[in-house]
Protein backbone atom coordinates (compact mmCIF):
# COMPACT_ATOMS: atom_id res chain seq x y z
CA UNK A 1 0.00 0.00 0.00
CA UNK A 2 2.82 2.41 0.79
CA UNK A 3 4.35 1.94 -2.64
CA UNK A 4 1.01 2.47 -4.35
CA UNK A 5 0.30 5.64 -2.36
CA UNK A 6 3.33 7.65 -3.50
CA UNK A 7 2.27 11.26 -4.02
CA UNK A 8 4.81 13.68 -5.44
CA UNK A 9 2.55 16.58 -4.46
CA UNK A 10 3.21 15.73 -0.79
CA UNK A 11 7.00 15.65 -1.22
CA UNK A 12 9.16 18.01 0.82
CA UNK A 13 12.36 19.86 -0.03
CA UNK A 14 14.94 21.47 2.20
CA UNK A 15 14.59 24.70 0.21
CA UNK A 16 10.93 25.73 -0.26
CA UNK A 17 11.63 27.38 -3.63
CA UNK A 18 13.06 24.09 -4.92
CA UNK A 19 9.84 22.30 -4.07
CA UNK A 20 7.79 24.91 -5.89
CA UNK A 21 10.00 24.76 -8.98
CA UNK A 22 10.10 20.95 -9.06
CA UNK A 23 6.33 20.66 -8.72
CA UNK A 24 5.84 23.26 -11.46
CA UNK A 25 8.11 21.30 -13.80
CA UNK A 26 6.26 18.08 -13.01
CA UNK A 27 2.89 19.68 -13.68
CA UNK A 28 4.13 21.17 -16.97
CA UNK A 29 5.47 17.79 -18.12
CA UNK A 30 2.02 16.19 -18.36
CA UNK A 31 -0.24 16.30 -21.43
CA UNK A 32 -2.80 18.22 -19.36
CA UNK A 33 -2.87 19.75 -15.86
CA UNK A 34 -2.38 17.22 -13.09
CA UNK A 35 -1.31 14.34 -15.31
CA UNK A 36 2.39 15.06 -14.88
CA UNK A 37 2.11 14.28 -11.17
CA UNK A 38 0.13 11.10 -11.90
CA UNK A 39 2.81 9.95 -14.31
CA UNK A 40 5.60 10.65 -11.81
CA UNK A 41 3.67 8.87 -9.04
CA UNK A 42 3.17 5.78 -11.25
CA UNK A 43 6.80 5.78 -12.36
CA UNK A 44 8.14 6.08 -8.81
CA UNK A 45 5.75 3.36 -7.56
CA UNK A 46 6.69 1.02 -10.43
CA UNK A 47 10.41 1.54 -9.91
CA UNK A 48 10.15 1.00 -6.15
CA UNK A 49 8.16 -2.17 -6.69
CA UNK A 50 10.68 -3.47 -9.24
CA UNK A 51 13.58 -2.68 -6.90
CA UNK A 52 11.87 -4.38 -3.98
CA UNK A 53 11.00 -7.50 -6.00
CA UNK A 54 14.53 -7.79 -7.43
CA UNK A 55 16.16 -7.47 -4.01
CA UNK A 56 13.68 -9.76 -2.30
CA UNK A 57 14.17 -12.40 -4.97
CA UNK A 58 17.97 -12.23 -4.87
CA UNK A 59 18.14 -12.29 -1.07
CA UNK A 60 15.59 -15.08 -0.72
CA UNK A 61 17.24 -17.30 -3.31
CA UNK A 62 20.58 -16.84 -1.54
CA UNK A 63 19.08 -17.70 1.85
CA UNK A 64 17.09 -20.81 0.95
CA UNK A 65 20.00 -23.28 0.79
CA UNK A 66 21.41 -21.98 4.10
CA UNK A 67 18.41 -22.25 6.44
CA UNK A 68 16.42 -25.03 8.13
CA UNK A 69 13.47 -26.72 6.39
CA UNK A 70 10.86 -25.03 8.59
CA UNK A 71 12.41 -21.64 7.86
CA UNK A 72 12.46 -22.44 4.12
CA UNK A 73 8.74 -23.18 4.20
CA UNK A 74 7.97 -20.09 6.26
CA UNK A 75 10.05 -17.80 4.05
CA UNK A 76 8.49 -19.30 0.94
CA UNK A 77 4.99 -18.63 2.32
CA UNK A 78 5.84 -15.01 3.13
CA UNK A 79 7.46 -14.27 -0.22
CA UNK A 80 4.74 -16.00 -2.21
CA UNK A 81 2.04 -14.12 -0.28
CA UNK A 82 3.84 -10.86 -1.05
CA UNK A 83 4.19 -11.86 -4.72
CA UNK A 84 0.49 -12.69 -4.94
CA UNK A 85 -0.44 -9.40 -3.29
CA UNK A 86 1.54 -7.26 -5.72
CA UNK A 87 0.88 -9.42 -8.78
CA UNK A 88 4.47 -10.66 -9.08
CA UNK A 89 3.57 -14.31 -9.66
CA UNK A 90 6.93 -15.09 -11.24
CA UNK A 91 8.72 -14.08 -8.02
CA UNK A 92 6.42 -16.23 -5.91
CA UNK A 93 6.76 -19.28 -8.14
CA UNK A 94 10.52 -19.00 -8.55
CA UNK A 95 11.04 -18.88 -4.78
CA UNK A 96 8.71 -21.85 -4.24
CA UNK A 97 10.40 -23.89 -6.97
CA UNK A 98 13.81 -23.20 -5.46
CA UNK A 99 12.48 -24.14 -2.02
CA UNK A 100 11.31 -27.50 -3.36
CA UNK A 101 14.84 -28.19 -4.57
CA UNK A 102 16.22 -27.52 -1.09
CA UNK A 103 13.83 -29.62 0.99
CA UNK A 104 12.77 -33.26 0.51
CA UNK A 105 9.49 -33.53 -1.39
CA UNK A 106 7.86 -35.97 1.01
CA UNK A 107 8.00 -33.84 4.16
CA UNK A 108 5.45 -31.54 5.78
CA UNK A 109 7.45 -28.44 4.82
CA UNK A 110 7.16 -29.43 1.15
CA UNK A 111 3.39 -29.59 1.50
CA UNK A 112 3.43 -26.02 2.80
CA UNK A 113 5.47 -24.90 -0.21
CA UNK A 114 3.19 -26.79 -2.61
CA UNK A 115 0.19 -25.11 -0.97
CA UNK A 116 1.83 -21.73 -1.53
CA UNK A 117 2.39 -22.56 -5.17
CA UNK A 118 -1.23 -23.60 -5.51
CA UNK A 119 -2.29 -20.27 -4.02
CA UNK A 120 -0.19 -18.38 -6.57
CA UNK A 121 -1.78 -20.29 -9.44
CA UNK A 122 -5.26 -19.71 -8.01
CA UNK A 123 -4.61 -15.98 -7.70
CA UNK A 124 -3.40 -15.89 -11.33
CA UNK A 125 -6.56 -17.78 -12.41
CA UNK A 126 -4.68 -20.91 -13.51
CA UNK A 127 -6.97 -23.33 -11.68
CA UNK A 128 -5.62 -26.40 -13.47
CA UNK A 129 -2.10 -25.77 -12.18
CA UNK A 130 -3.47 -24.88 -8.75
CA UNK A 131 -5.22 -28.24 -8.54
CA UNK A 132 -2.08 -30.01 -9.76
CA UNK A 133 -0.02 -28.60 -6.87
CA UNK A 134 -2.74 -29.33 -4.33
CA UNK A 135 -2.77 -32.97 -5.44
CA UNK A 136 1.00 -33.42 -5.14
Amino acid sequence: KAIASVDVMEAQASVPEDRINILRLIEESGPEPGLGADRVNRTVSDRLKDWLVDNLERTTLQLLPKIERAQVASLCCCVSAFGREIGSYALALQVCEKALKVIPEMCKEASVVLGSMSGVYMKSNDLGRAAEYLQR
